[in-house]
């Protein structure tokens, strides 16, 4: 590229996003829904990530908290994060943070979602080769 002198090049690249997430969500598969206990209550899944998940509103309220059991599909290991309730959305999803996870916790959550978006990927491609 070649710049003009004495120009202000500050403002020439910015990125402005309203999407503050900084990990990758994935949907649960239709044909296996994840569902578990939140508040007494179950719940389903409505998406997941690293650092957290949403699941739609049992009339809870924002910084309700509590540890969970998690099995996730492809994993031989059932998680007991603490789940706590960030906001709730004009669609009266929880959003929720993992709060006292370990490392290998993340680790086996993260391997899911990579595992997820491969398979999404993958249904994306097929039903585009169809199609064409």
């Amino acid at each position: 590229m070649f710049w003009k002198e004495k120009q202000n090049n500050s403002k020439m690249f910015s990125l402005e996003s309203n999407d503050r997430r900084l990990f990758y969500r994935v949907l649960p598969p239709v044909n296996a829904p994840m569902v578990f206990e939140f508040g007494g209550e179950k719940v389903q899944m409505v998406n997941i990530c690293a650092n957290g998940l949403a699941f739609k509103n049992k009339g809870f309220k924002s910084g309700d908290t509590q540890a969970i059991e998690l099995l996730l599909p492809y994993q031989n290991v059932t998680l007991a994060p603490v789940l706590e309730i960030k906001t709730i959305d004009d669609q009266n999803v929880c959003h929720c943070k993992f709060r006292e996870i370990g490392e290998d916790e993340v680790e086996v959550i993260h391997n899911y979602v990579l595992k997820r978006q491969k398979e999404i990927m993958q249904s994306q491609k097929a039903n585009k080769n169809v199609t064409s």
